[in-house]
């Protein structure tokens, strides 16, 4: 995960000259902005897993393993 998050910035930062021209009163590598953008796509991510988890641990596997 965190290789993830590595590579993800420096790709950010490396194509920052690209994007240059679309954002409007801040920098492309200002780091409150990269920090927040990295921690919302971190929250949503574990949100993604963890509903469908807990949904899933609801089930009973006795159950499950019959329906078939």
């Amino acid at each position: 995960m965190f290789l993830g998050i590595a590579g993800g910035i420096a790709a950010a930062l490396s194509l920052s000259s690209l994007i240059r021209r679309v954002l409007f009163g801040i920098q492309p590598n200002d780091p409150f902005t990269l920090s927040a953008a990295v921690m919302a796509i971190w929250v949503i991510a574990i949100l993604a897993v963890l509903i469908p988890a807990f949904q899933a641990a609801k089930v009973e596997p006795a159950t499950t393993l019959r329906s078939d």
